[in-house]
């Protein structure tokens, strides 16, 4: 990494880069911070009467079935972003998603489009995370890490979201904060090894989304964007 170039020239340097190479593999992980509420617990000694314990195992039970065993507060997805067609599509396995032309499909694991309604995201991830870093006017250097084997530059930025949202072809959808001079300077965590941006990380109310990029350039001519992508779900059947 070149220790001559400040780190918002880096910063932009690397984001020419990565947009000009138009497509990349990705993952996405998706954290959430909140829990379910705690039980009230009766006064007298502070313990759970056996009633609202049974209650409270099976209710766990319930959501373990209903969920099919899956964490919803820690989800992980990979699939490819195709930057200057303004697509992406990403499998959790077995469920997945496609966003393009501004809607969202999600479903099953290759499941065609045609069969499945759309809808209008409030934030299209992952493409708002690469969007939101044309306004980052401020950047400072933080210890270095490794991502997938390449070691980056970890930058702490911050970006102003009406400059990105005017470069942005439609425009950017506008996450909650509580005053509106919060979104003139938003907190984005970036990672950039030589050449492009290889993670960005940004938190708004309790959910962080972390998105890895690597594999720049790879060619997306084999890629159906008929039907919602099978990365981690070979083999399902067409529905």
């Amino acid at each position: 990494m070149d220790a001559a170039h400040t780190a918002l020239e880096a910063l932009a340097d690397a984001r020419r880069r990565t947009f000009a190479a138009a497509t990349a593999r990705i993952e996405l992980r998706v954290d959430l911070d909140w829990a379910m509420p705690p039980l009230v617990r009766p006064r007298r000694g502070g313990l759970l009467t056996p009633a609202v314990a049974a209650g409270k195992a099976a209710g766990k039970r319930l959501l373990g079935i209903a969920s099919g065993g899956v964490d919803f507060r820690h989800m992980s997805a990979e699939g490819v972003i195709d930057i200057a067609g303004r697509r992406s599509m990403l499998d959790y396995g077995g469920a997945a998603r496609l966003y393009a032309d501004g809607r969202e499909w999600d479903g099953a694991s290759g499941c065609p489009l045609a069969t499945l309604p759309s809808d209008k995201p409030q934030m299209p991830t992952p493409l708002w995370l690469l969007d939101v870093l044309v306004g980052v006017t401020a950047a400072t250097d933080m210890p270095s890490e490794t991502v997938r084997g390449a070691r980056c530059r970890r930058v702490a930025a911050t970006a102003d979201l009406s400059v990105a949202s005017r470069a942005a072809p439609g425009g950017l959808a506008t996450p909650e904060r509580e005053r509106f001079e919060e979104l003139l300077a938003l907190p984005v965590g970036i990672w950039l090894d030589d050449e492009h941006i290889r993670r960005v990380r940004f938190t708004w109310g309790h959910r962080t989304d972390t998105l890895e990029l690597w594999d720049f350039g790879v060619p997306l001519d084999d890629v159906d964007w008929t039907r919602l992508p099978t990365f981690r779900t070979p083999g399902s059947p067409p529905r």
